[in-house]
C-alpha cells in the first residue's frame, strides 16, 4: 500500500489524500489504458470503471518483484468521491482498452456494470457489485474494447456483442430490458463523446408499413432506435 501511495504522488501530483479513496475503499485505483462511464440507478447518478491498482503498476515496473497483479471493477458516487456499497469487486482480467458497458443483462430493470477482460472473458456485476447469474461468458481470446449493448432482434431485449483480438464476433441474448440502457458503447454513447444524457440514438425507421389507395399505416418506432 506503501508503495502505491508512492507511485500515485508520482502519477498524480497535487492530488489530495482526502480525494483518494481510503483504504478501507480498497487499493489506491488507477486506470491503466481503461476508461469509465455513468449510469442512473435508483434516481441517483453513479461512476462505474475497471482498472488496476499502483501497487500492482509498480511491480510490473520492478522485475523479479513478486506480487500479483489485481483488477477491480470501481463503483462510484460522484457527488461524494465515496465508493458504493460492494464495490470494488475483483475481476480476474486486466479491462485494457476499455470501458463498461452499462445496460441491464440480468432482467431486473438496473444497468449492470458488462466489461471485457484480457482473460478471454466478458463480465456483467449487478448495481451492488454480485454477479449477474450466468456471466462471465468466455470467449477462448483476449476480449478487446467495451461490449455493445442493445436490442439485435427487435424483441426488447438486449444482446450483448463482444470482438476478441484474435478477430472472432461473439453475441449473447439476454433477459435484459433494452429501456434500461445507460451507456451502451465505448465513453457513453453512440458518439463516443463521453458525456452522460446526450440523446446520440435516431428514432428507428417505420415497421410493419402497409396500405391501400389513399391510406397507410405503420408501426412507430421509439425516439431512440425502437424503445422511448
Amino acid at each position: 500500500a506503501a508503495a502505491g501511495q508512492a507511485i500515485g504522488g508520482v502519477l498524480a501530483p497535487g492530488v489530495a489524500s482526502s480525494a483518494v479513496a481510503p483504504s478501507s475503499q480498497g487499493p489506491l485505483p488507477l486506470g491503466f489504458a481503461t476508461a469509465g462511464a455513468f449510469a442512473r440507478i435508483g434516481g441517483h447518478l453513479d461512476w462505474f470503471s475497471g482498472g488496476t491498482d499502483a501497487d500492482s503498476l509498480l511491480a510490473l515496473a520492478q522485475p523479479g518483484q513478486a506480487e500479483r497483479i489485481v483488477n477491480y471493477m470501481r463503483g462510484y458516487d460522484p457527488s461524494t468521491l465515496s465508493t458504493l456499497p460492494g464495490f470494488p469487486q475483483m475481476m480476474m482480467g486486466l479491462p485494457f482498452e476499455t470501458a463498461p458497458a452499462l445496460a441491464d443483462v440480468s432482467g431486473e430493470g438496473q444497468p449492470d456494470a458488462i466489461n471485457s477482460e484480457d482473460t478471454s472473458n466478458v463480465v456483467a456485476f449487478r448495481p451492488d457489485g454480485s454477479l449477474v447469474p450466468g456471466w462471465p461468458k468466455f470467449t477462448g481470446g483476449w476480449t478487446f474494447w467495451t461490449p455493445g449493448v442493445g436490442d439485435v432482434y427487435g424483441d426488447g431485449h438486449n444482446e450483448v456483442a463482444a470482438i476478441t483480438r484474435e478477430g472472432y464476433l461473439f453475441l449473447w441474448r439476454t433477459p435484459g430490458r433494452a429501456s434500461s440502457n445507460e451507456a451502451w458503447s465505448y465513453h457513453q454513447n453512440d458518439w463516443h463523446n463521453g458525456l452522460y444524457g446526450t440523446d446520440t440514438r435516431a428514432p428507428g425507421v417505420p415497421r410493419g408499413l402497409h396500405g391501400s389507395g389513399r391510406w397507410m399505416c405503420w408501426t412507430a418506432p421509439g425516439a431512440n432506435a425502437y424503445t422511448g
